[in-house]
């Protein structure tokens, strides 16, 4: 299973994006990803409604984040009815300021934050917040270094290669349960 994933990834990546000129994880890959990854949580709709998930793109309120959002947001929009994910899947995107009001947030009944933020300080406040709401937490900028702050999974590119590092004791302080086909495909944040 791990075999076939990561090949049916690579294919993907040299199909369809040119991985070694990029600095980052292109969203488009990203966006694959982030879907095929909810298939190994098994919790994951534990705040879903009508056995739909709901991904919500948090950005802080500057150009660069809320266009990155945006660009995210377009990837995951046109792979929505590939059924990449075995339930069905909505977005919102959240600015950062919006986690002042938590129940305007905790009433989205979103499974999952991505969060497209900067500052360290940012990302624990939302980190916290998910843990208490049970949202699985996903970073794809920098996500090695990030991951200290206590987001569950990293998105990044590791010797030009697509790469997904789970911090398992925070996904499951966020409710998360992954599979163990998923833990063998991941590398572990520690």
């Amino acid at each position: 299973m791990r075999t076939k994933f990561l090949s049916n990834l690579f294919l993907f990546c040299l199909i369809h994006i040119n991985v070694l000129n990029a600095t980052f994880l292109p969203y488009k890959i990203q966006a694959t990803l982030i879907l095929k990854i909810l298939n190994y949580d098994q919790n994951i709709t534990r705040n879903a409604v009508d056995n739909v998930i709901t991904i919500g793109i948090v950005y802080e309120n500057n150009r660069k984040w809320v266009e990155s959002s945006k660009n995210l947001l377009i990837e995951l929009l046109a792979l929505k009815d590939k059924k990449l994910i075995n339930n069905g899947v909505n977005f919102c995107l959240l600015s950062y300021e919006s986690f002042n009001q938590p129940e305007i947030i905790k009433a989205k009944k979103i499974s999952v934050l991505y969060l497209n933020i900067e500052t360290s300080e940012n990302i624990v406040k939302v980190t916290e917040f998910a843990k208490k709401s049970g949202m699985l937490t996903i970073f794809g900028q920098d996500s090695y270094e990030k991951m200290k702050n206590g987001i569950s999974i990293g998105l990044m590119l590791e010797n030009e290669k697509p790469l997904i590092i789970l911090n398992n004791e925070s996904a499951v302080k966020e409710g998360s349960d992954f599979s163990k086909d998923f833990l063998t495909l991941v590398k572990s944040y520690k």
